[in-house]
């Protein structure tokens, strides 16, 4: 389950399971912005999870799962 964390004063990192079984993270959206809520991080995390569920996750080499 995806979870987020507090990184600075206005800053959230999002946490996920990435396929291998370890925990990945991310800390900007797909505009490079950084997360400044809980909500964000977690929900952008929760993406990733579901992506994994689908087998849709692109690796950020490059290379599909």
């Amino acid at each position: 389950m995806a979870y987020a964390e507090k990184r600075g004063p206005n800053r959230w990192r999002g946490r996920d399971k990435l396929p291998d079984g370890t925990w990945g993270s991310v800390t900007r959206d797909d505009n490079g912005q950084p997360f400044t809520t809980k909500n964000a991080a977690k929900n952008y995390g929760a993406g990733f999870e579901t992506d994994v569920r689908r087998k849709t996750f692109i690796i950020p080499n490059g290379q599909h799962l």
